[in-house]
Formats: structure tokens, sequence, C-alpha cells
């Protein structure tokens, strides 16, 4: 969702507000009020699994809150399934009777009527949907109230990958959920089995590092999303068809996402293990060591070729990594590409979906600018842990 020239107007937009329309250390503040109508009050007995919905539509999304709330109602929640979703709407077009804005969270079940919402609503207040520890009370109240074995976070929105801007942006603030942030709320509300970005350009290596103890399985799309973003119908549909996994909620995605799109043009998703990310960032690394010993030339010249996403300076990692091991021609090189390929193959990757023009992604992207470092990029653990940074400066340096 959520194509990123508008995520970029977005944030140009926030920028010229005036101090006097929106007074952000207040809005930051703001407490929680008692529920318009409140949450059950009595224990209740733990679910298999709860999937919980962070749909922060206070942007130009705003629109389409209702439609994908809508496609949820349409199926409901599979047999022992909560399904959950707070949702933010800014004051933006929207549908006719949907004028509503602020924060509700939604018990979602099942209803036959695509025209209006029945499920039902528990809350109602306003916060910083951009604020990661916002996100992360909301993972914690969804725990607290609706309890289970295994829990699934999906967060819809805008997203721009390890950036500082990655995704959750809410226009009232100017505030959005970087990478490292996004790390800190999942560990902060203790973790889920399954996390999932509905978002623009989240699946890259530097992301998935940075989330790998916070999540079992990861989904996400290498390339900007369509802005109706998933077809929660396709997915809840998928999910009612066996016993519910991490890893089968995970091709569910996938296989939801294929089915809606079709192979549609520029689209892409995937689902990944983190169990063993640090031994693939092992292989990743001598990779980037047999890179460096290599001809710069050679390897610059893969950037020609290797498969881009909205900027070029993410790119599909498996892509890259087999162009340069073919442009540079060293049996070091093309052994490292091999071991590491066949590792993130055989252990990291679950399903993965491409459509039409970008059938060369493997399901992961990583960061390989053509002209200059930021320093943001060092904070992230997959710089702080790995050589891909090294790897970054050299190829850059003159």
């Amino acid at each position: 969702m959520k194509e990123l020239t508008a995520f970029a107007a977005l944030i140009l937009s926030a920028q010229v507000l005036s101090a006097q329309q929106f007074d952000i250390p207040s809005l930051n503040a703001v407490s929680i009020p008692e529920a318009a109508s409140p949450a059950p009050a009595a224990p209740r007995a733990a679910a298999e699994w709860t999937i919980m919905v962070y749909m922060n539509g206070k942007n130009n999304l705003t629109g389409y809150t209702v439609k994908n709330l809508n496609e949820m109602e349409s199926v409901g929640a599979p047999a022992g399934v909560n399904l959950v979703a707070e949702v933010g709407r800014g004051n933006f077009r929207a549908a006719a009777g949907d004028n509503w804005n602020g924060i509700r969270r939604y018990q979602v079940v099942k209803d036959g009527d695509p025209r209006k919402l029945g499920s039902k609503m528990l809350q109602e207040f306003d916060a910083d949907m951009g604020d990661w520890n916002h996100l992360a009370d909301f993972g914690l109240w969804a725990k607290q109230n609706f309890p289970a074995k295994h829990y699934m976070l999906i967060v819809w929105n805008h997203g721009d990958g390890w950036r500082s801007r990655g995704i959750s942006y809410d226009q009232a603030t100017g505030r959005q959920i970087s990478g490292v942030e996004l790390g800190r709320a999942l560990a902060r509300m203790g973790g889920v089995d399954v996390y999932a970005s509905d978002a623009c350009l989240m699946q890259m290596a530097e992301v998935i590092y940075e989330l790998k103890g916070g999540a079992g399985v990861i989904v996400g799309s290498e390339q900007v999303e369509p802005a109706e973003g998933w077809d929660y119908s396709y997915f809840l549909k998928n999910l009612q068809r066996g016993q519910l996994t991490a890893e089968s909620i995970g091709r569910a995605a996938v296989d939801a996402y294929s089915s809606n799109y079709g192979g549609a043009r520029d689209t892409t998703i995937s689902a990944v293990r983190t169990a063993r990310l640090s031994e693939f960032r092992a292989l990743t690394d001598a990779w980037a060591d047999a890179a460096m010993k290599a001809d710069k030339k050679a390897v610059r010249g893969a950037l020609r070729f290797a498969l881009s996403f909205e900027t070029d300076t993410s790119r599909d990692m498996m892509d890259f990594m087999a162009l340069a091991a073919d442009e540079v021609k060293s049996p070091a090189l093309t052994e490292a590409t091999a071991k590491a390929a066949a590792f993130y193959r055989d252990n990291v990757l679950i399903a993965s979906y491409a459509g039409a023009g970008m059938e060369r992604a493997q399901g992961l992207a990583v960061h390989v600018p053509n002209f200059s470092f930021s320093s943001a990029y060092a904070e992230l653990a997959w710089a702080k842990e790995g050589r891909w940074d090294d790897f970054v400066k050299w190829l850059i340096a003159k």
C-alpha cells in the first residue's frame, strides 16, 4: 500500500503544517480514555491464535480502512482464532457515511453487509500511531483481552524499508516507526509468532534481521504494494483450510496475495523464517569479504542489471549476488554465492510470489546504494553484527 510517491507527498505536507495547527508534544502525550464500549472484563480462555491488525489510516489511506475491515467481516475469524483491529482514520476523503476520525478498536466478526461495519467496537480514542510505544501498547492490550497460544501482528500503512520513516506514517503528528523502533515494539509486547507488513518495501534483510528476536515468521513485500494492499477475504479464507502454524499462516498470506493480484505487474510478497538468520548473515558476510577482494568495477557492473524496487538502492539480494558473481568470475565469489543462496532457499525462505516484471524477485531485498552511505544504516543490527555496511562503503568509495 502503498505507493511511495504518495508517501513522500504526505511527508512534505506534514512539514509545512504550522506549529499552531499541531501541538506534537501534547499529541504524543494523549492518554487513552475509557472505552466507549468496554473491552471484555471476564477472563477469557486462551484461543489458539489471536491476529492483531494495526491499521494506520491517519493519512491518505483513510478511505481503504473500512474497505479492508469489510473484507475481514465477509469471512470472519477462523474457528479458534481471535481477530482484533486498531483502526486509525484522519480528516481525509472517505466513502459517504464513513467520515469518522480518530482511533477505534474492534473485535472483528463475520458480517454479510459489505456497506457497513458489523464488528464490535471496543474502544474509541486518539493517539500517535507513528509512535512505536503506541504500537506496543496495542499488542499488549490485545494479548491481555484476547489471550491465545500464538499471535500474529499485521502493520498496515505506507512503508519504506529499513529507513527512519520505515512504516506507519501518522500525518497528524508527522511521525512514523523506523525499522529499529519496530523491533523495539515487538520486544516490548513480548514478541509474536508471525509478523506481517501490509505496506510497501518492507521485506528487506535489514528489517527482518532487526525483527528476528520478536517474530518467528515475517511476511512482506520487496516492492511497492498496490494501494489496496492485501485482500483480507482471500487471506482469511486460506486460514480456514487447515491446521494453523506460523509457517502455514505465512504461506497462506503469500497464496492469498498471489490469488488476489493474479500475476499483476510489479507485485511481490514473501514469507521467511528468522530462526537461522544469524547463520545466513554470516554467509553474506563471507560473500561480502570475497566481493571486496574482487574487481570493484566488475561488482559495480552488476548494479546495472540487478532487480531493483521503488528506488535503485533497494535490490533483490539473491539476484544482485548472483549477477555480481557472474560479472567477477571469481571462484571464491562464485562459491560464496552458491552457499548463501542454498542456505537462503533451504532455511530462510518459506514461500514467495512475483508478478509480471518481477520474475527475478526471490523474496528478500537488501540495501545497495550507488553513491552515498547513510549514517542511520550503521545503527541497524544487520550493520553492527555483520559486514554488509563495510561492503557498501567499499562499493561506493572512489
